[in-house]
């Protein structure tokens, strides 16, 4: 049970700190219609490629628990 809720307590850390990183880096204004094109998106990726990971490895442990 511990080792749970210290997992569950470092998912939330992290969360949190993605959602801050995440504020610098959106998406918004390259998808005027809605669709985020391929080619920004790609580039979008490679820019901020460390904080991707993160976010997968973050979304892997949320779902996890």
């Amino acid at each position: 049970m511990k080792d749970k809720m210290e997992k569950i307590s470092k998912v939330e850390s992290d969360l949190k700190y993605l959602r801050d990183e995440y504020k610098n880096i959106t998406l918004w204004g390259s998808a005027p219609d809605g669709d985020v094109k391929f080619d920004s998106l790609m580039e979008w990726l490679a820019k901020n490629e460390d904080t991707v990971e993160f976010m997968l490895k973050t979304a892997k442990a949320l779902n996890d628990i």
